[in-house]
Parts: structure tokens; sequence; C-alpha cells
């Protein structure tokens, strides 16, 4: 928070996007992108926060035409780098179900060779938005990246993969608006497989 780049002599406004977790930045405004309509001003600074700030692309609404299919397809994104092996863990529990489904997994790590026809890597990029109309069911992080696709009309199961998803994800659950499926633990996913 002391960096020299971000102090307010430098700036004409400063706007801080943060969570629980975040330090007290120095700023004019914070905005919190969540599901937390109330946080406590700090220092006489603006803050905003709840779900009419989430980033929510204009590209994705409940009124674009899905697409029919003859299965279920599934869609497992970690909303970008994965860094945490969501993707992968969640590919390994969908595995072992012999139902008929097509899985994107949307991620930029190595996946599993031993997965069968029904999984194909998908990285993200443009063509994101033909695959999520297609989409039955999404498996995500507790991320803003959740709630678009629950804004989009998905049914969404979700992992906490950081201690910033937390509160995300008891909150997706309690609501009903999200199936919690695990929990990140000491390095290694802990899923419920019934769940899933």
């Amino acid at each position: 928070i002391n960096n020299h780049f971000i102090q307010p002599k430098n700036w004409l406004a400063i706007v801080n996007i943060f969570d629980d977790f975040s330090p007290n930045y120095d700023c004019n405004l914070r905005i919190h992108p969540g599901l937390v309509d109330s946080w406590p001003n700090l220092s006489n600074i603006q803050t905003l926060g709840g779900p009419k700030f989430v980033p929510i692309r204009k590209s994705l609404s409940r009124n674009v035409q899905r697409v029919a299919n003859n299965h279920l397809e599934i869609i497992v994104t970690a909303g970008g780098s994965d860094a945490q092996g969501f993707v992968g863990a969640v590919a390994t529990e969908l595995f072992k179900s012999k139902e008929d489904f097509k899985v994107a997994l949307v991620t930029n790590q190595e996946i599993e060779s031993g997965l069968d026809n029904r999984f194909t890597k998908v990285l993200i990029g443009s063509n994101f938005d033909n695959i999520l109309k297609k989409a039955d069911l999404v498996f995500s992080t507790a991320s803003t990246t959740s709630l678009e696709f629950i804004a989009h009309g998905c049914v969404v199961g979700v992992g906490c993969a950081v201690p910033n998803q937390r509160a995300i994800y008891k909150k997706l659950g309690d609501l009903g608006v999200a199936m919690p499926i695990g929990v990140l633990h000491d390095d290694k996913w802990q899923l419920d497989s019934e769940i899933i």
C-alpha cells in the first residue's frame, strides 16, 4: 500500500475494487463486486457493494437463444488461469460417471490425458460465448465468474479455491442459486462426488 505509483498525489482519483482480504488502500472510492451490499466506510471513503457492481459482460444475456442438445453439455472453468487445478479435479470426478454428456474444460493448465472423448479442452477466448449458449450445467470456482453464469441462467456448481471465495461460496449455497461442490484444503480438492 505504500508503493509510490499508487499514491493519491499521482492521480486525479483512485478506485479500489476490493474483497475481504484487500488492504485499505488510500483511495477516493471503494467498490466490492459481490453479494454483500453493506461495507463499512473507511475514513470518509465512499464504499459501494453488492450484486449491481459485479462486472457482467453484456454478451451474457438470458435472452440469448439456447441451443438444443441431444446430451448434457457441461462447462468446467476456474475463470481463467486455474492455478489451483479446479478444472482437472472436477473432470476426474465427472470421468467416473457413465452418463452421456459433453464437457468443455476451460483452462490453460495441462489436463490428465486419460479422459475419454466426452471431454474437450477449450482455451478462453471469443468462442466461449458460443460454448455457453449450449451449456446445461457449469462448474466454476466461487468468483465473479460464477455470478456471470448465474446471471446467464445456468445451473451452477461452485468450488472454493482461495480464502477470498469463502463468503460467496457459502452465500450462493445459502441462497440456493448455486450448489457448493467442495473446497481446496491443504492443496488438495475435497469434492463431493455425489453432488457432482
